[in-house]
Formats: C-alpha cells, structure tokens, sequence
C-alpha cells in the first residue's frame, strides 16, 4: 500500500507498510471462493481484481500466483490482460510493479510488445481518490502522473460490467492531526465532501472509492486498524456498510506485529455489494502465539466444518446484530437489543467526567520551561499530605482541601478508605479571589506562567488560580459510581463517601428517573455480560479498553425485576466490603442473575 496524494514527496512515509505474506494468501483465498472462482480465465466475463493502493504488488503478484494455479491453460499475459489492475502515486513503486510482472512473464514466449501495453493500461501512477468514479467523466488519459484517475475513461471495460469484481488490499492508515495537509486537499474531491469527518483515518477514503468502484454482487477486502469500529469519524463508513453491505468475514488480528515500526490492533474486513440476512464469520487471534501462522492454516478455510486452528476462536452473528448504535460489534454475544428505543444508561442516570486540573502536578515539560527549579510530580492543584502540611495553610485554606483519589488507585469494586492526595478545589465560588488565600497564592505563584496561558484562562470564563474544568461539586459528594476509563477490564467501584476524581474517571449519579441502584447498577457494570458489551462498543487503545463517558451513557439497562434488582445491590455491598476469597463466588452469582441475557 501507499498514500495517494500529489502533495507527499516521499509517499513511503505516509502510512505505507507492505503486507506480509500469509495475510495476501489469505486475504485471496477468501475472496475467490464461489462465482468469483468460476469466472477465473472467463474470456466473456472475466473476475477482474484491483488493488486501489497496489505499491510494489503484494497483492497483485500474489493474485497473478493464485490465477495461474487455477487455470493453467492461460499464459501469464493472458491473465493480466483479463483479471489484474491496480492504482498507486508512487511511481518508484508501480515501476517495481511492473518489474516483478515482467518476471513472470519472462520466459514464456515473446510477449514484450503485448506486456508492455497491458501494463500501461493496467497500472496507472495516480492518485486513487482524487478523480471521479465510474460515475463520472473526463479525458482520456491512461497515467496522470499525480493527478486523480478518472475511472471511466481510464478502465472502459469495468465500466461497462458497472465495476469491479474484487477490491483488495492493504489502503495506507494515516490519522489526520498526521497529515492535514493532505486531508484539506482531499476535501475539495467528491469523496471529501460527502465523507470528510474529524479525526477521520485515510484508509474510510479509499473504503467509500472502493465501494464505489465495486459492481453489485463484488467483494471488497481490506486489511485495517480496529479502532475504527466504536468511532464517531467511521459512522459514514458504517452507514454504508449497513446500507450498502453484507459483511462477510472479520478476522480479529490484535496486536500482532505485522508491520515494521507500526504498533496497535489490525483486523481483515471482507464485505460483499449487497445486502442479506447472511450470518458473518468472525475469527479471533488476538490470543494466538502466531497469528500469521495461524491464518497460513486458515487459508482457504471456508466451510462450517472447518475447525480452526488452535488458539482460534470463531463465531458467527447475524447481520442485524453486527450493528448498534453506529458501532460495529464483533464480540461473540450479540447485545440484548440493537433497539433505538431500549433504556439506556443516558435515559436513568447523570454521567459526567471527573475534574480537569490542568495541571494537576508539575510536568517535565512545566519545569524546563518555569525559572523556579521544580520537582517533576510535585502537586500544584493535587497535593500529597506530606505536601499540605508544608503550605501552613489558614484554617479558610484547609476548608479548601477536598479529599482526591487518583486514578490508579480505583478499581473493580475497589476504592481507598483513606484519599490518596488531597485537591485545591479552587472556582469562581469558592475563590472568587485571593486575598484571604495567601499561603495557596505564594504556592500556585511558581506555576501563574503556566496557567494563565490555559485556554479558559485567556477566554476570562476562570482566574488564573482556578482549576480548569472543575464540575459541580455534589458529583464528587453525593453517593455515585466511579467508572475508570481505561483499563484492561470494565472498573466500576460505588462510593458514598466524598471522592475528588480527574478526568480519567467518570461520575454516575442517580436522577428522579433511576429506576435501578447505583450498587446494582454497580455490579450490572463490572458483569461478564457488561464486559461482552464493552468489548464489542468501546474502543481499544493498546491492550486497554476505554469505556468513554458516550459509550457508557449508551450502556443498555434492561428490565429487571425488583427482586433481581434488590439481590444485585445487596451483592454489590458484599462485594466491595468481601476478603479476596469470596470475591469469585459473589461475582458467580452476579453473573448467574444476568445469565438471561447472554
């Protein structure tokens, strides 16, 4: 794969990385399986299979492998002149292309003259989303250079089928804070003003092309990241996949290293142009120990039947369930309902995040900056105790003082009985000024450079010595459940105690319309049934989960009876106040009172 666009120089450093081996294999096999795989050396109607970002050709040559295995009747130009295309802007890439092309060919009689013309009017050097669709028009140009590839003209024989049979590939994956530039151009295409979204991913680009590209009926597979399936930038993306698609595999790659210095969680997307009931199969090999391994083995597997390999696990789900609320869910439990109008979370309770201190303590890059010398980690609004006492605060500045628990120090079902630090909680009402707060002053002084540059500072909606987001002080006060945002695993701990939390931590609180108890709620939140949940609607960063306050407003609350309810608070209490030896047999029974909704 490569980027595609005329304002990047060096093409290989946006976002290309080629695709190892076993993933192309895979990737092919999968896809000519059924009609496609009859059609293979169809002189009338040929499958015709295109790699929108092809680079050097991983998935072109694989392709050209894999059709000469099957009909070995036809000569290597044959099959290129019938099946194979492929768009990419880097010209150094598309001349290596056509290098390894000419290899295969080599040898096999005198096709110079014939190969070089099949290579110029099927490897275009362009830009893949920048001109029209099939749908549009324009001159008659086979390469234009950096410029965008206008469909029509340049492949007039898929047009007239109305598209391509096969789309596949590995598109480049670049953020948009990495490469604005790029994207403000995009913006002025016909794709960029239909799906331009903050935050957006390069590769939703070359999706919505690829779909376009695609004749009804055709396959389109891509290997991508995963963080895409819970994120407000896909929901175009996921629109069309709905609308537009039946997905038809989803293979869950994790965090195995597939590309050279590119970290995080990929996954193989395989969808068809058109729209059915078909149940979607779902491999996971985020537990595999060789994860390219296993999908050498799970090549060409494509019948129930099949057992996959060890350390796979496979389920499927029906298309209606793969979809919720503009996620993608890929957990192997389908949801309690995909319904618009099941209770959610939003509908009962008051989700809010914690205090944004900023800064809660002294940073390395505060200390280069101040003239004072300061300790990296000194508090500046969150104090240790042994900090307090060395401010020889007025009795006025002690009631200022709020009990503050930092985020690693809450977890499931756990909280300090003692706070962890203490915070200054310092707004517009409790320190309209500073005249009464004099040792709080001298204190916040060292750092006054520092926070009146804060955003709300220069806006004058808080002083200088204000925190910066402080929320309403009864969220951290009234009886409420601490949800960590990122962990390994869903933390919810209850708390009626006061407990200061920042932002990494959300606060839910009871309103008139709650009809369930914070402690049940509490231990519907830590289930194994939520965590499914969880799994398949919060995002994943690295080897955590992050249970943002959107996706936890969203949480489905179903019905309960009183009785049920009742039980779940009164196991709650036990749980949090139980010796580590019960906690398993409590949690059973939890999980065994929701088993129902599994």
């Amino acid at each position: 794969m490569t980027v595609t666009s005329s304002l990047v120089d060096h093409p290989r450093q946006w976002g290309a990385h080629y695709t190892p081996a076993p993933i192309v294999r895979f990737m092919l096999g999968s896809c000519l399986t059924g009609p496609l795989a009859s059609r293979v050396g169809d002189e009338h109607d040929p499958v015709s299979i295109l790699d929108p970002a092809c680079g050097d050709g991983a998935f072109v040559v694989a392709a050209m492998e894999e059709l000469r295995q099957r009909s070995d009747q036809l000569s290597p130009i044959d099959l290129i002149d019938r099946h194979l295309y492929g768009v990419d802007i880097d010209p150094c890439a598309v001349s290596q292309l056509r290098r390894r092309l000419e290899q295969h060919v080599a040898g096999e009689g005198d096709f110079e003259p014939r190969l070089s013309e099949a290579l110029d009017a099927r490897f275009l050097r362009a830009d893949a989303l920048s001109g029209p669709d099939f749908a549009g028009s324009g001159p008659a140009r086979k390469d234009l250079g950096t410029e965008g590839v206008i469909w029509q003209d340049a492949f007039p024989r898929i047009a007239e089928r109305g598209g391509f049979d096969l789309v596949i590939g590995n598109p480049p994956y670049v953020r948009e804070k990495n490469a604005k530039p790029l994207f403000d151009k995009l913006a002025d295409t016909e794709l960029g003003r239909c799906y331009r979204q903050p935050r957006m991913d390069l590769w939703h680009y070359f999706f919505h092309r690829g779909l376009d590209l695609l004749r009804p009926g055709g396959v389109l597979c891509f290997i991508v990241n995963s963080y895409w399936t819970s994120a407000i930038s896909a929901r175009p993306l996921i629109e069309r996949l709905v609308a537009e698609t039946t997905v038809q595999q989803l293979v869950l790659l994790g965090e195995t290293p597939l590309f050279k210095g590119v970290t995080g969680r990929h996954m193989i997307l395989q969808v068809q142009k058109h729209t059915s009931a078909d149940e979607c199969r779902i491999f996971d090999l985020t537990r595999c120990t060789d994860a390219l391994g296993a999908l050498e083995q799970l090549t060409g597997s494509t019948e129930a039947a099949d057992t996959p390999p060890i350390g796979v696990q496979e389920w499927r789900r029906p298309q209606a369930s793969l979809f919720d609320r503009g996620r993608l869910q890929i957990s192997p439990r389908p949801n309690v309902t995909s319904s618009d109008n099941v209770l959610r979370v939003a509908d009962a309770f008051t989700v809010r995040q914690g205090i944004a201190e900023n800064p809660p303590f002294v940073t390395r890059k505060m200390a280069a900056e101040l003239p004072i010398p300061l300790d990296v980690g000194s508090g500046v609004f969150v104090l240790t105790s042994a900090e307090v006492a060395d401010l020889n605060l007025t009795d006025d500045e002690r009631a200022l003082l709020c009990p503050y628990f930092v985020t690693r120090s809450i977890g499931r079902y756990s909280l300090p009985v003692e706070p962890t630090h203490w915070i200054l909680y310092l707004t517009r009402q409790t320190a309209p000024d500073l005249f009464s707060l004099p040792n709080i002053a001298r204190h916040l002084d060292c750092v006054r450079p520092i926070l009146e540059r804060r955003r709300e500072v220069q806006r004058d909606l808080i002083r200088w010595w204000h925190l910066h987001w402080p929320r309403e002080e009864w969220l951290f006060r009234q009886p409420r459940i601490l949800a960590v945002q990122m962990g390994r695993r869903p933390q919810f701990v209850y708390a009626e105690t006061p407990t200061y939390v920042g932002f990494s931590v959300n606060v839910v609180q009871s309103t008139d319309t709650s009809a369930m108890s914070l402690p049940a709620l509490t231990a519907m939140l830590n289930s194994q049934w939520a965590e499914d949940w969880f799994n398949g609607n919060a995002k994943r960063r690295g080897i955590a989960l992050d249970i943002s306050g959107t996706v936890l407003r969203d949480f489905p609350l179903p019905g309960l009876s009183e009785q049920t309810s009742d039980r779940l608070t009164d196991l709650c209490h036990r749980r949090q106040s139980a010796p580590e030896q019960e906690h398993a047999s409590i949690e059973n029974e939890i999980d065994a009172l929701l088993g129902h909704l599994k």
